[in-house]
């Protein structure tokens, strides 16, 4: 049973309007939100998130019902919240202020065959909710649970151990996480006796201690409490080992779950939380400030949903860009991809996109996504002279721009292939020599320069197809054909669907659109 759709009226400063008197509030007097499978809620501190999320969380909640009217409201203003179920079932809450320490309440739940009503005064001191308000919220039948701890707690230790087992490849300093460049090895290097240390590297001694194989030293166990492990370890483990624990189709109401969480791990929990969500049909209410979470494309789920609360109302948004704009967050310090292809001109991105295309569709694998994943950026021959990757004064910096970058190359006749698959650049006066010698230089991990193994990127064509379009003279291939490069380009993209004959096979093409690939998804990381 989840929620359908829900809509709100003066509940504390949402949608506050004292033309709206304890007579007069209709369901028909303010607007329905339809909700998704996942719910994201995003908005300044203050803004109204939580006020949303109680609206739920009051239906199973009695000291959530006692606040969720604003304290100081006028005593002929009322507040109000309809809630429809997927079932046919909805609730009408209203509320009113009485006195200081007093409200009126009336809340019906209305079911395909029967209704059930309240209508009566609450202390905001009471202890105990009036025994006919639970008899009438109990007809809800929504399974509900909150969730607004940012670590371990009430989740069982076994769970969230086997959270961090699972994940303890992307957990930097676990046994499975690969050793940085110049890591020094403490203990024991790793060996074939070693293999069940790397799949299960933490494990439960006792009374909260954790045994935990750390990727530097593989001889023995550190015994560490649980409440001394990485904070943001606690909070990823403890959100999945207790979606894990519940019951399938709850309505799972959660409070900023990006807490504590580096923006990597904070992906992570993204697609695990879609993982357990899609398989218990969970339906999920969140409040964020994380761009991570309000960043549709990584949740691995169909049905999602952003909404902003700004103080005042609550609106539905078409996209993830609105939603950082609530949050106060400029376009610039967001708005790039993992990192950036550099290519000539417009035809090497289409033989390029094309071919990583076709390699993903042969090798099973999802193709990644222009403008998010990665995008292309053009330097247009001699301009690649005005660039540096050293950030080198008076050229422009290229990881500046993004630190993840390719460089595609043209060889020309600037560089030789040696014996060992090696380039080397044999005319250090060409405008490519300054970039490609310091990516040589810097051996960066965020990108690398691509000299093409032919004269030019069309080397790879396949030759039947070439040979129509271009002409080998010497050692320079020359276009012969009257057609522009990108018409070629997009004749080439229309016309082979298969990897196999998309490339001549005697060049690095099928190496080089792979090594692109695995870069583009460590760029996800």
């Amino acid at each position: 049973m989840h929620i359908k759709s829900f809509g709100l009226l003066g509940l504390r400063r949402l949608y506050l309007n004292e033309s709206m008197t304890t007579n007069s509030p209709q369901s028909s007097n303010f607007k329905l939100f339809k909700a998704s499978k996942i719910n994201i809620f995003v908005g300044p501190n203050g803004g109204g998130k939580s006020t949303v999320l109680d609206m739920v969380r009051a239906l199973q909640d009695f000291e959530i019902i006692k606040t969720v009217a604003r304290e100081n409201m006028r005593s002929t203003t009322a507040a109000i919240s309809v809630i429809h179920f997927d079932n046919g079932t909805w609730v009408k809450s209203k509320f009113n202020k009485l006195s200081i320490q007093q409200f009126g309440a009336e809340i019906s739940v209305n079911t395909p065959s029967s209704k059930y009503f309240f209508s009566g005064s609450i202390l905001n001191n009471s202890s105990k909710p009036p025994p006919k308000l639970i008899q009438v919220l109990n007809k809800v039948k929504a399974d509900i649970s909150f969730r607004n701890s940012n670590d371990e707690s009430g989740v069982n230790i076994q769970r969230v151990i086997d959270a961090l087992n699972k994940d303890a490849k992307n957990l930097v300093g676990l046994a499975p996480h690969p050793l940085q460049h110049g890591q020094v090895i403490y203990g024991s290097p790793p060996s074939s006796a070693t293999a069940f240390k790397f799949n299960q590297p933490i494990s439960h001694i006792r009374n909260g201690v954790l045994g935990v194989y750390l990727n530097d030293d593989l001889g023995q166990t550190n015994h560490i409490p649980i409440n001394m492990i990485p904070s943001g370890w606690r909070a990823f483990a403890g959100l999945v080992g207790w979606l894990n624990s519940l019951n399938d189709n709850q309505i799972c109401v959660i409070e900023e779950p990006e807490v504590h969480l580096h923006p990597t791990l904070q992906r992570l929990m993204v697609a695990r939380v879609s993982e357990i969500a899609k398989h218990k049909k969970l339906q999920l209410f969140i409040s964020t400030h994380s761009a991570a979470l309000i960043d549709i494309s990584n949740w691995d789920v169909p049905d999602i949903k952003l909404f902003e609360v700004n103080g005042h109302a609550l609106t539905e948004l078409t996209s993830p860009a609105k939603a950082l704009g609530g949050l106060g967050i400029k376009p610039s310090d967001v708005f790039q991809a993992n990192g950036v292809i550099w290519v000539e001109g417009a035809s090497d991105r289409i033989y390029i996109l094309h071919w990583l295309f076709l390699w993903c569709l042969t090798n099973s694998k999802k193709m990644p996504i222009e403008n998010l994943d990665f995008s292309f950026v053009f330097y247009g021959g001699s301009t690649l002279g005005h660039f540096t990757s050293s950030g080198r004064s008076g050229l422009i910096d290229m990881f500046s721009i993004n630190r993840n970058s390719i460089v595609v190359m043209d060889r020309d006749l600037d560089f030789k292939r040696l014996s060992s698959g090696a380039d080397e650049c044999i005319n250090q006066n060409c405008v490519k020599y300054e970039v490609w010698s310091e990516f040589e230089k810097y051996n960066s991990n965020n990108g690398y320069c691509w000299v093409t193994e032919g004269y030019t990127i069309e080397s790879y064509l396949p030759k039947n197809f070439r040979l129509k379009y271009y002409k080998l003279l010497g050692l320079r291939l020359k276009k012969i054909s009257s057609y522009p490069k990108v018409t070629i380009a997009n004749k080439f993209a229309n016309g082979y669907g298969n990897f196999i004959y998309s490339y001549d096979k005697k060049t690095d093409l099928s190496a080089q659109i792979e090594k692109l690939f695995k870069t583009i998804e460590a760029w996800k990381l």
